[in-house]
């Protein structure tokens, strides 16, 4: 209203000073995106091939956030297979193909797929949480990116068929209850 009173003001330019603040809040007005500009997912009919060079070249675009995010908190949470997260493309990619050799031989093949997921998605976390400014996205923001946007989130649906095709009981136990949220699992279909 006060500023609405200037108008009465008979002769201009008019400076007048309030003493109320306007309250910012930068979450209201800022829409949380990913630090690279992911291309389109592949579909079913480009191959296995197309899906594991997109999920292979996403890692790399995804390298120098998570580098950033190392190098600003001085820790990461990946590390937990053991695995370089070149090993755990190459790994996981094999899925796309079949039932791969297990890179860690002394760990059931379930185990290290599991510890090998949880790897790749902080990866891709700490990633996407590394982009400049002062806010940070949700948890569920997050999610909705990884698991709606991505093509390693489609590798891991890929992956979740393969394990409840399996004989192996450990597998199928990964692929119904580990590696896809029950609040994303809609996604796959």
């Amino acid at each position: 209203m006060a500023a609405l009173t200037l108008f009465k003001a008979g002769n201009g330019p008019v400076l007048e000073e309030f003493s109320e603040e306007a309250q910012l809040n930068p979450a209201a007005e800022t829409v949380w995106a990913c630090p690279i500009n992911l291309p389109r997912k592949p579909d079913k009919q480009q191959g296995a091939a197309a899906l594991r060079a997109a999920f292979k070249r996403e890692v790399v675009e995804l390298r120098s956030w998570y580098d950033l995010s190392l190098k600003n908190k001085g820790r990461t949470t990946v590390g937990v297979s053991s695995l370089d997260i070149e090993e755990i493309v190459d790994f996981l990619g094999a899925f796309i193909e079949g039932m791969p050799s297990n890179p860690r031989e002394s760990l059931h093949p379930a185990y290290t797929l599991n510890f090998a997921v949880a790897d790749l998605k902080a990866y891709y976390y700490e990633a996407a949480a590394s982009q400049p400014g002062e806010w940070s996205p949700s948890g569920g923001e997050m999610d909705n990116w990884f698991w709606g946007e991505t093509t390693a989130a489609k590798v891991l649906f890929t992956i979740k068929d393969l394990c409840l095709k399996s004989d192996d009981k450990m597998m199928q136990f990964v692929g119904i209850i580990l590696l896809i949220p029950m609040s994303q699992s809609y996604r796959g279909e």
